[in-house]
């Protein structure tokens, strides 16, 4: 889950796992995904503006 409280939407978003990089990329906030995501939990203290999926092995 991606907050812009916690990464900047404006610089790239690395994930490592393990010591071996995931994910890089951009991220934008995703109004349907907002909505979807608060309509499902009402927190107001948390909004998420979208999600990176990963699979580990």
């Amino acid at each position: 889950m991606i907050s812009p409280l916690m990464v900047n939407l404006e610089q790239p978003v690395v994930v490592n796992i393990n010591g071996k990089q995931v994910f890089r990329g951009k991220i934008q906030a995703d109004k349907n995904f907002m909505l979807r995501n608060f309509k499902a939990s009402f927190d107001r203290d948390a909004i998420w503006v979208n999600s990176v999926k990963l699979k580990v092995e």
